[in-house]
Parts: C-alpha cells; sequence; structure tokens
C-alpha cells in the first residue's frame, strides 16, 4: 500500500490536476463535465465518463484519492494494470448507471404525483414545479467514488483476510468484513434519506454491485 503502480499514479495525477485546473482557472467543470440525467437539457453523451474526474470539493477530491492510493496498487499487482484499469472504469460506469436508473424512477414519480395535482395549480405554481423538474434533471452528479467503492468491494474479495486500519475504529478489521460495513452503511443512507443529503448514495452502491459481479465473471472463467 502506498507504493504506487503505474495505473493509480496517473489516475491520481488526472483527478488532482483536473481539480487544481479547475480552481486556478476559476472554473465549474462540474457544470461542463459532470454526469446529469440523459434526458436533461444540459446532457452530453462526454458526461459519462468526465464525471469521474472531477470533484465538488477538497474532502471530496481527497477521500477518494486517499482510497485509491491505499487499495488500487495490491489490485493492479494483482491484476496487472490493463485489467486494473478496465475494472476501475466500469465500476465507475455502473455506478452511474445505477444512480441514472434511480434518478429516472423519483422524477417519474414526482412527475406522476405533480400531474394527479395539476389542475388545482395556478400558471405561477406550474411553472414553478417544471423549475423544480429542470434542477432535478440538470443536476450534475461528480466524482470518482463509485469506481472506489468498486475498489473497496474487490480488494475485499480478492484479500478478505487481510487486517486493516479503518479510520475512526480502534482495531484493525479483516478485509472482508470491513467491505460490510462500507455497503450497510449505504444502506443504511438510503433508507434514512436525510432531505440535505447531496451524497450519490446509489452510485456507491452502483459500483460495489459491477464489482462483485464482475470479479464473480472473472473467477467463473478462471481470469483471476
Amino acid at each position: 500500500m502506498f507504493q504506487l503502480t503505474p495505473v493509480v499514479r496517473n489516475l491520481l495525477l488526472i483527478n488532482v490536476a483536473v481539480f487544481v485546473i479547475e480552481a486556478v482557472g476559476g472554473y465549474n467543470f462540474a457544470d461542463l463535465f459532470g454526469l446529469r440525467y440523459p434526458l436533461a437539457s444540459q446532457f452530453a453523451p462526454h458526461q459519462i465518463i468526465t464525471h469521474m474526474f472531477v470533484h465538488a470539493g477538497v474532502g471530496h477530491l481527497f477521500s477518494n484519492m486517499l482510497s485509491l492510493a491505499i487499495f488500487g496498487p495490491m489490485l493492479e499487482q494483482y491484476w496487472g494494470g490493463r485489467r486494473f484499469l478496465t475494472f476501475y472504469l466500469v465500476c465507475g460506469l455502473g455506478a452511474s448507471l445505477l444512480h441514472t436508473l434511480v434518478n429516472a424512477y423519483e422524477i417519474h414519480q414526482a412527475y406522476q404525483m405533480v400531474e394527479q395535482h395539476t389542475a388545482s395549480l395556478s400558471y405561477a405554481e406550474k411553472d414553478q414545479v417544471w423549475d423544480a423538474f429542470n434542477r432535478m434533471a440538470n443536476t450534475p452528479m461528480v466524482g470518482a467514488s463509485g469506481a472506489i467503492f468498486g475498489l473497496l468491494m474487490a480488494f475485499g474479495m480478492m484479500f478478505p483476510e487481510m487486517e486493516i486500519f479503518m479510520m475512526f475504529f480502534p482495531v484493525p478489521i479483516k478485509a472482508k468484513y470491513m467491505v460490510w460495513i462500507w455497503g450497510g452503511l449505504e444502506i443504511f443512507s438510503v433508507l434514512k434519506a436525510a432531505p440535505n443529503d447531496n451524497v450519490a448514495h446509489f452510485a456507491h452502491l452502483g459500483g460495489m454491485l459491477f464489482a462483485y459481479f464482475m470479479i464473480k465473471s472473472w473467477r467463473r472463467r478462471g481470469e483471476i
């Protein structure tokens, strides 16, 4: 861990470079490259990839890159650079897919609810409703978190008995239990559904799910 391998090093450099360029240049990369709902007015195909390399702040970037530096090198050494990069990107794409599907469901449910009461709304109220829908659809998702949660799942599956220290946890814990803890926290966050929570928890779960099935598939084919 922390002996950076080539793909991990390059991913770190790209993410940090994007963040620095955004900060120094005064750009809003979330607005330009964040992933939006596919039917939204501001959606663009490149966002499917670019959102994984944009972060919402220093803390967001630091936590993701720290996890990448901790868990990525051992997986890259074990799998090789090409397989590791494929895994990382597929987990990120899988995370965005689940997030988008959930987003589509939520927008559809809200739309149906409004349609049932639209006759009782004034023109001004209708305009406010459609503005809210537009904001919901065009709120960008950014970050490598989906891919990172995929790495956490992979680490727990590939090195289940390895003991690691988790932040704010005083004793070492086996990697296989770490995965259950993180997954459980994400499910709890989804069920709790705090109104001001702007974390894409379904993207985290999507990264973990795609990681699980990818590794299972590779194992069935005898590739790892």
